[in-house]
Protein backbone atom coordinates (compact mmCIF):
# COMPACT_ATOMS: atom_id res chain seq x y z
CA UNK A 1 0.00 0.00 0.00
CA UNK A 2 1.51 3.41 -1.17
CA UNK A 3 2.05 5.58 1.81
CA UNK A 4 -0.32 8.12 0.71
CA UNK A 5 -3.13 5.46 0.59
CA UNK A 6 -2.46 4.55 4.36
CA UNK A 7 -2.58 8.25 5.77
CA UNK A 8 -5.79 8.95 4.15
CA UNK A 9 -7.07 5.67 5.00
CA UNK A 10 -5.86 6.25 8.66
CA UNK A 11 -7.26 9.74 8.38
CA UNK A 12 -10.47 8.49 7.46
CA UNK A 13 -10.52 6.08 10.40
CA UNK A 14 -9.75 8.99 12.86
CA UNK A 15 -12.34 11.54 10.84
CA UNK A 16 -15.20 9.08 11.49
CA UNK A 17 -14.42 8.43 15.14
CA UNK A 18 -17.05 9.52 17.75
CA UNK A 19 -13.76 9.83 20.31
CA UNK A 20 -12.19 12.41 17.81
CA UNK A 21 -12.13 15.12 19.96
CA UNK A 22 -10.65 18.32 17.90
CA UNK A 23 -11.30 20.78 21.35
CA UNK A 24 -9.18 18.64 23.66
CA UNK A 25 -6.07 18.87 21.25
CA UNK A 26 -6.64 22.07 21.26
CA UNK A 27 -6.27 22.90 24.98
CA UNK A 28 -2.83 20.54 25.42
CA UNK A 29 0.67 22.18 25.23
CA UNK A 30 1.95 20.74 22.48
CA UNK A 31 0.85 19.71 18.76
CA UNK A 32 0.18 16.61 17.79
CA UNK A 33 3.31 16.87 15.41
CA UNK A 34 5.54 18.11 17.73
CA UNK A 35 4.59 15.66 20.46
CA UNK A 36 4.96 13.03 17.75
CA UNK A 37 8.34 14.41 16.79
CA UNK A 38 9.90 14.49 20.31
CA UNK A 39 8.87 10.34 20.48
CA UNK A 40 10.48 10.28 17.55
CA UNK A 41 13.60 12.00 18.38
CA UNK A 42 17.08 10.51 20.38
CA UNK A 43 16.93 12.50 23.30
CA UNK A 44 20.40 12.49 23.25
CA UNK A 45 21.33 13.23 20.09
CA UNK A 46 18.65 15.42 18.94
CA UNK A 47 18.73 12.76 15.48
CA UNK A 48 15.78 11.73 13.77
CA UNK A 49 16.57 8.55 12.00
CA UNK A 50 14.23 7.40 9.10
CA UNK A 51 13.11 10.79 8.14
CA UNK A 52 14.63 10.82 4.33
CA UNK A 53 12.48 7.91 3.43
CA UNK A 54 8.98 6.74 3.44
CA UNK A 55 7.75 4.47 6.26
CA UNK A 56 5.15 4.35 8.98
CA UNK A 57 6.86 7.02 11.04
CA UNK A 58 7.05 9.40 8.08
CA UNK A 59 3.49 8.11 7.32
CA UNK A 60 2.25 8.99 10.82
CA UNK A 61 4.26 12.20 11.12
CA UNK A 62 2.63 13.23 7.62
CA UNK A 63 -1.09 12.73 9.51
CA UNK A 64 -0.31 14.76 12.50
CA UNK A 65 0.95 17.94 11.33
CA UNK A 66 -2.55 17.82 8.58
CA UNK A 67 -4.52 16.76 11.53
CA UNK A 68 -2.61 19.83 13.33
CA UNK A 69 -3.86 22.28 11.06
CA UNK A 70 -7.04 20.45 10.58
CA UNK A 71 -7.56 21.21 14.21
CA UNK A 72 -6.46 25.25 13.93
CA UNK A 73 -8.87 25.17 11.30
CA UNK A 74 -6.02 26.43 8.42
CA UNK A 75 -7.35 23.16 6.06
CA UNK A 76 -10.64 21.42 5.95
CA UNK A 77 -10.40 17.38 5.01
CA UNK A 78 -13.16 16.14 2.91
CA UNK A 79 -13.42 12.40 2.21
CA UNK A 80 -14.27 10.60 -1.20
CA UNK A 81 -14.43 7.44 -2.37
CA UNK A 82 -12.90 6.55 -5.99
CA UNK A 83 -12.51 3.82 -8.30
CA UNK A 84 -10.66 2.53 -10.28
CA UNK A 85 -11.33 -0.39 -12.05
CA UNK A 86 -12.62 -3.19 -9.30
CA UNK A 87 -10.96 -1.38 -6.39
CA UNK A 88 -12.14 1.46 -4.27
CA UNK A 89 -9.86 3.80 -2.60
CA UNK A 90 -11.12 6.54 0.60
CA UNK A 91 -9.48 9.37 -0.72
CA UNK A 92 -9.30 12.95 1.76
CA UNK A 93 -9.00 15.70 -0.27
CA UNK A 94 -6.85 18.92 1.55
CA UNK A 95 -8.48 21.82 1.13
CA UNK A 96 -6.35 25.21 2.50
CA UNK A 97 -9.07 27.44 3.94
CA UNK A 98 -8.25 31.43 3.20
CA UNK A 99 -9.60 34.48 4.61
CA UNK A 100 -12.16 35.74 2.51
CA UNK A 101 -11.05 39.73 1.60
CA UNK A 102 -12.22 41.26 -1.46
CA UNK A 103 -10.11 43.06 -3.35
CA UNK A 104 -10.32 46.67 -5.85
CA UNK A 105 -9.39 46.02 -9.54
CA UNK A 106 -6.16 47.47 -8.50
CA UNK A 107 -5.21 44.99 -5.93
CA UNK A 108 -5.69 46.77 -2.97
CA UNK A 109 -7.82 44.96 -0.28
CA UNK A 110 -11.08 46.90 0.64
CA UNK A 111 -11.66 48.01 3.87
CA UNK A 112 -8.20 49.64 4.92
CA UNK A 113 -6.21 46.88 5.73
Amino acid sequence: MASEWLVAAKMGELLASDRFDKDSITEKDLSLSQAFCLLWQNQDTGDVAGRQSPNAMTDTASAAVLLDLYVLEKIDLEKEIKQWMDKKRQVIMVKRKMKQREYRLSGSPQGGG
